[in-house]
């Protein structure tokens, strides 16, 4: 582990975060509470592409065994979902709703609770859930000193109180080329930015000037962006994450410097920056 990752590994571990070496989930312990975090499982996505002649297997086995795979190794009490737990953007298919009941079902009685934090994709998920789990606003909620949040709208104000934001919506990964092969490798990205600029693009956000008045705009704020949890789910290489007009409003404004971010991998051991990786993309074509 080089000096930055390790710089990296000293942060996360005095905020209670561990990155799941091999698997793209982290751990939160606070309170008492040990806390599994996923981000975009997009269950139901294999019916959906379905209908434009792409055939893939049921996921959802698959995502029921990583996630029963990890309860079974990091003992979690809480299972939060940070968005997109469905796939369908317009409405709830039949196939969707039995296996998105299929997946709570499985995985409540192994916890104590699940927490879904909603996405774009999650219209309907409060009654798909029938109570079994905890749906709260979709501009987050906190964890300790952490703000999580699907990522596709701009957090509640309270977000500023925190010393890191935790978004999914982003899906990034990272292409690389090895022995004449291009592979994709899910990845997160860590950045920070001055909490004065947080501040600053909320304000201009319709209702939350009042509700400003009184928020610390001093020091720093990181954001993690978690990489989804379906492999068979679409993803966004870093290198074209600049201008990415679909991306989390805040990276899409620059509040939180895209260049600037560090790609880590699913353990955490920083790859490179997203500067670094254009630059030498760009050299090499």
């Amino acid at each position: 582990m080089n000096f930055k990752s390790y710089d990296v590994y000293l942060q996360f571990r005095r905020m209670a975060i561990r990155l799941i070496d091999g698997s793209p989930g982290l751990i939160i312990d606070e309170g008492g509470k040990r806390y599994l975090v996923l981000s975009d499982l997009h269950i139901g996505l294999e019916d959906e592409v379905s209908e434009i002649g792409i055939h893939l297997p049921s996921m959802l086995s698959v995502l029921l065994s990583s996630v029963n795979d990890l309860i079974d190794k990091y003992s979690p009490s809480v299972l939060v979902l940070l968005g997109d737990v469905k796939h369908r953007v317009a409405g709830v298919s039949w196939r969707e709703a039995k296996k998105v009941k299929e997946f709570v079902e499985t995985v409540r009685p192994r916890i104590d609770e699940i927490i879904i934090a909603p996405g774009n994709h999650d219209v309907g998920i409060y009654s798909l859930t029938e109570g079994a789990a905890s749906v709260v606003s979709s501009r987050g909620f906190s964890i300790g000193d952490k703000w999580l949040l699907h990522g596709h709208t701009w957090p509640h104000p309270d977000a500023l109180l925190k010393k890191m934001i935790i978004i999914g919506h982003t899906h990034p990964i990272l292409r690389m080329i090895e022995d004449g092969a291009s592979i994709k490798q899910r990845v997160y990205l860590l950045l920070k930015t001055r909490r004065s600029s947080l501040y600053k693009a909320l304000m201009t956000r319709p209702g939350y000037s009042k509700l400003l008045e009184n928020y610390n705009k001093r020091g720093i704020i990181k954001l993690l962006v978690m990489p989804h949890f379906n492999p068979a789910s679409g993803g966004v290489d870093v290198k074209h994450l600049f201008g990415n007009k679909l991306g989390s409003p805040l990276l899409r404004t620059n509040v939180f410097p895209i260049n600037d971010a560090y790609v880590l991998s699913l353990g955490g051991v920083i790859i490179n920056s997203v500067e670094e990786i254009v630059a030498k993309n760009s050299e090499a074509s």
